[in-house]
C-alpha cells in the first residue's frame, strides 16, 4: 500500500514600530495537515515583541498557539514553542547572540551565534554566520552547528545555511526575500 503525509502553514502577519526601540508583531497561521488521506486544521497564533538599547536588543515570543488539529476523534497538539533572546553588536558588521527555547514536546534548548557583515560598493551587503544550538546534538556528528551566508542588496536578500544532521544527513537551507 501507499502512505501520505503533508502539512502546510499559511499565515498573515502584522508588526508595529511602538517606538525607534520597540515593535511588536503577530500572525495568525491556518494549518493544514493530511496523514494517510485524512486532513485536519487548525488555527494558531505567534506573537512577539524587540525592544534594543544601543548595542543590545531584547526579543521574545509564543510560537504555535492555537487548537489542536484534530484527525479524526484524535487531537494533534501542535508544537508550541516560548522563547527569549539577546543580541549585542560587539562592534560595526559583527553581531553575536543567543536564545533560550522552552517548547512544548522536549526540553529546553539553547542557540549561540555570531554573525559577520561588510558593506561594499552599490549597496551590497555580504554576511558570514556561525551557530550552535543544543537542540540538535543527539543526532551525532557536526549535529548542533550550522554555517551560513548572506547577500543583500537594496530591497532583496538571499540567504543559505548548511546545518548538519549527524547521521541523519546534511540540510540546506535557501531563503530569499524582498522587501516592498
Amino acid at each position: 500500500g501507499t502512505f501520505g503525509a503533508s502539512d502546510a502553514a499559511y499565515s498573515l502577519a502584522y508588526g508595529l514600530g511602538l517606538s525607534t526601540r520597540a515593535s511588536l508583531g503577530a500572525s495568525v497561521k491556518l494549518v493544514d495537515q493530511t496523514l494517510d488521506g485524512v486532513r485536519a486544521t487548525s488555527l494558531a497564533v505567534d506573537a512577539g515583541g524587540l525592544a534594543r538599547s544601543g548595542r543590545l536588543s531584547l526579543g521574545g515570543g509564543v510560537r504555535n498557539l492555537g487548537a489542536a488539529p484534530r484527525f479524526r476523534e484524535t487531537a494533534d497538539p501542535l508544537p508550541w514553542l516560548v522563547y527569549g533572546g539577546v543580541a549585542w553588536a560587539v562592534r560595526p558588521g559583527w553581531l553575536a547572540a543567543a536564545d533560550l527555547r522552552l517548547p512544548r514536546d522536549r526540553g529546553p534548548s539553547v542557540a549561540l551565534g555570531t554573525e559577520r557583515s561588510r558593506d561594499f560598493a552599490g549597496g551590497l551587503r555580504a554576511s558570514v554566520r556561525a551557530g550552535f544550538n543544543s537542540a540538535n546534538v543527539d543526532a551525532g556528528g557536526l549535529a548542533g552547528a550550522s554555517l551560513g551566508v548572506g547577500v543583500a542588496l537594496r530591497s532583496l536578500r538571499f540567504d543559505f545555511a548548511w546545518v548538519p544532521f549527524g547521521t541523519l544527513g546534511d540540510t540546506f537551507r535557501y531563503s530569499l526575500l524582498v522587501r516592498f
